[in-house]
């Protein structure tokens, strides 16, 4: 059975959140920059990890393994102070280092965020379901990082080609 439909609430509850992270970004976006706002999301991430580590939240199940529903908003919290954080650092050191490849990445942000969910979820099927049985997470780790490395680029450079022609 390709779709366990078990699962489906879990789909819904994770484009939800994925559309949320997304309008996150669009909002934190105009702050980009911001050098108050980045003073304020370093104090707000540093109380947020004082007040309790980083949880062991499945985001792929949005399930978990100890604490409460509070620990999963707060896993949250801590998520975008830190994409915040790491934003401001990218940006800064951009112009120093010159990796053009976070800039491409950067630009292409969405298609990774996407596609990497329906990668994950066809290799895990593939790993853990009736054809291969592993359940190593650390090989499923390696296998998943492989095959977005792999495919996301691929698909992103074919898209922009077939874009192009029109």
């Amino acid at each position: 059975m390709l779709i366990n439909w078990e699962f489906v609430p879990v789909y819904i509850g994770s484009g939800i959140l994925g559309v949320f992270y997304f309008a996150m970004g669009k909002i934190l976006h105009q702050y980009e920059g911001n050098w108050k706002v980045l003073v304020g999301m370093v104090g707000l991430c540093a109380a947020l990890l004082l007040i309790k580590h980083v949880p062991n939240a499945e985001m792929r199940y949005i399930s978990q393994f100890n604490g409460s529903v509070l620990d999963y908003f707060h896993g949250i919290g801590v998520a975008l102070c830190g994409c915040f954080i790491v934003d401001a650092l990218f940006n800064y050191l951009q112009p120093i280092l010159k990796l053009p490849l976070l800039r491409w990445v950067g630009r292409n942000a969405m298609d990774f965020y996407v596609l990497h969910w329906i990668i994950m979820l066809a290799v895990a099927r593939l790993l853990m379901g009736d054809i291969f049985h592993i359940w190593d997470t650390r090989l499923q780790f390696v296998v998943v990082g492989l095959s977005c490395a792999i495919l996301i680029p691929t698909f992103i450079v074919l898209r922009q080609k077939v874009m192009n022609k029109r």
